[in-house]
């Protein structure tokens, strides 16, 4: 095998995506290229070191030993190469380039027009979501902030607290209309959270569900939640911020506190000074913070 001398990053990104993904199409799924691409560059790279760094089976690719040591090599050079380029990244003045905000589907929608206003006022900076339930890694650059509902904000970010997220259950009228008056809530039919992270399952009130014999549908997707609301095929427990974009909706029950969640804005240390990254930041929090402000009224109870 040659030295690191003959090696240079790219070619060490695409063994290392293959490497954990263990799969062409996984690879190239977190590289953003054709599987096409991740065996091409992966055997030309096999090719130029003379030594064969995976055993290529039709359903999955494993690393041989040679591969294991260079992956080694690899994820030292990954952490200098990030380390660098977050110094870089935030020595950076300009209010233009690229921003990725990593959140879960239920805070992007319910800041759609917020995040729609800062493009708008800052056309120069490119403006990337990635709404999924999986954390998206900020010391791998894989985002530039995060926006979470997390009772314990990870130690090695630097952001703030912005708002509470607080939830009431909530359902369409032509549910109300079809259950009958008396009915105890326990028995309606419900969508519920699965369990995710921080994100509350409220056991006792599924218990209680299954004893009044109540149907129950757990999701784990913020828009097929709302939908199955939306819907009017059940009622559930909504973020309030959420609700308010639907005027249709009714509150069906009344806050409840102890589900609340903290919303926090946050980032890497070394880029918190990057000019568009606090110009988001600074944005952001005073929307967030006024969305998810609820003043409990029984008026608003059917």
């Amino acid at each position: 095998m040659c030295n690191n001398a003959c090696m240079n990053w790219d070619d060490l990104r695409y063994v290392l995506a293959l490497g954990r993904a263990g799969t062409l199409v996984g690879a190239a799924a977190s590289l953003g290229v054709h599987y096409t691409s991740v065996a091409r560059r992966v055997k030309q790279f096999e090719d130029s070191l003379g030594t064969q760094l995976f055993d290529h089976h039709p359903r999955e690719q494993v690393l041989t030993a040679a591969g294991e040591e260079l992956m080694r090599v690899a994820e030292r050079m990954e952490i200098e190469v990030i380390a660098l380029d977050r110094k870089l990244l935030g020595k950076d003045a300009r209010l233009s380039g690229q921003l990725r905000i990593a959140t879960v589907d239920t805070i992007a929608m319910a800041h759609c027009k917020d995040l729609a206003e800062f493009a708008d006022r800052h056309p120069a900076v490119e403006l990337e979501i990635a709404a999924e339930l999986n954390l998206h890694n900020l010391s791998k650059r894989e985002a530039d902030v995060a926006i979470r509902a997390t009772k314990k904000p990870p130690e090695h970010l630097v952001g703030r607290q912005v708002a509470i997220m607080r939830f009431a259950p909530f359902a369409m009228p032509e549910l109300i209309e079809k259950i009958d008056a008396g009915t105890p809530m326990v028995a309606w039919p419900w969508v519920h959270w699965a369990q995710q992270g921080d994100r509350p399952m409220w056991s006792p009130w599924l218990e209680q569900v299954a004893v009044g014999r109540g149907r129950v549908i757990n999701v784990d997707n913020g828009a097929v939640f709302t939908e199955m609301v939306e819907s009017g095929s059940c009622a559930g427990f909504l973020p309030l911020a959420t609700a308010a974009l639907n005027p249709a909706l009714k509150r069906i029950g009344p806050w409840r506190p102890e589900l609340d969640i903290p919303l926090w804005i946050l980032t890497h240390p070394e880029l918190r000074h990057t000019a568009r990254i606090r110009a988001f930041m600074e944005f952001m929090g005073p929307r967030m913070k006024a969305a998810h402000q609820f003043a409990e009224s029984e008026e608003d109870l059917v």
